[in-house]
């Protein structure tokens, strides 16, 4: 597998699932543009930056990096991000929309407005808004894929977690609605459950004691989304898939 000369953007990806898929895809040769809003260790409880991971892929010397700080749910800052990557790359081919949140399980009539539409924003306006600005940028290659990270918590209906729950099952129904939408400019449109990941961020929240049976590390998602960012609309397009899966149901020789 081979992704040279592919142009990734991978929102999110200063850590956790986003800095992972990020090393991944540059292993096998794409250009990556690192994004996030944290660049420096101060600012954030949870360890991990931008340039961090921009680094580790720059020494690997495989497929190139940059770091762009941007929050996905201000369109300004996603126009910049678009137009740092296209002079720093002269194209887009694929978008990871990975960036994402949660909040303190609530229920509806107990969740503040404010954490609500937080969410709300985070996990579909920045998704809406990283698709608005990228597409016109895939479209003039001809082809493309772009790839929504999205959660079992689509169809759960754990009462305490409303808010984020709502929110993966309407990124779902965006990425099958857009895939449609793109389909005669043979771009893949892909809704991408990781399944369960050790994450920086879960190990914050988790217990110091917290049994991680069953749980992957962050570079599981790897060979999934290295083979999802080579589709194209002729080839695998509006689905929902789950990384679990990868190479039974769905990816390489399957159907």
């Amino acid at each position: 597998m081979s992704l040279k000369g592919k142009v990734a953007i991978v929102t999110g990806s200063s850590r956790g699932i986003g800095r992972g898929i990020a090393i991944e895809l540059a292993k096998v040769g794409a250009n990556v543009v690192v994004v996030g809003r944290t660049e420096t260790a101060e600012q954030s409880r949870i360890p991990g930056t931008i340039h961090h991971t921009a680094d580790e892929i720059n020494a690997r010397k495989q497929g190139k990096a940059l770091a762009v700080r941007c929050d996905v749910t201000k369109p300004e800052d996603v126009e910049a991000l678009m137009k740092q990557t296209v002079d720093a790359f002269g194209r887009i081919d694929i978008l990871i929309n990975n960036a994402g949140g949660s909040s303190s399980p609530s229920t509806i009539m107990d969740i503040p407005v404010y954490r609500w539409l937080n969410v709300m924003n985070l996990n579909i306006n920045g998704v809406f808004l990283c698709c608005k600005f990228a597409l016109p940028h895939i479209i003039k290659q001809g082809s493309g894929s772009i790839i929504n990270v999205s959660s079992g918590a689509a169809i759960s209906t754990n009462p305490s977690m409303a808010a984020y729950n709502t929110s993966k099952a309407a990124l779902e129904r965006l990425s099958l609605v857009l895939a449609e939408e793109v389909r005669p400019h043979n771009i893949s449109v892909i809704a991408y459950r990781p399944g369960r990941v050790k994450t920086e961020g879960a190990e914050y929240v988790f217990a110091k004691d917290y049994n991680w049976t069953g749980w992957d590390d962050i570079y599981a998602c790897g060979p999934s989304i290295n083979w999802l960012s080579e589709q194209t609309a002729k080839t695998f397009t509006g689905k929902v898939v789950d990384r679990g899966e990868f190479g039974k149901t769905w990816g390489p020789k399957v159907g």
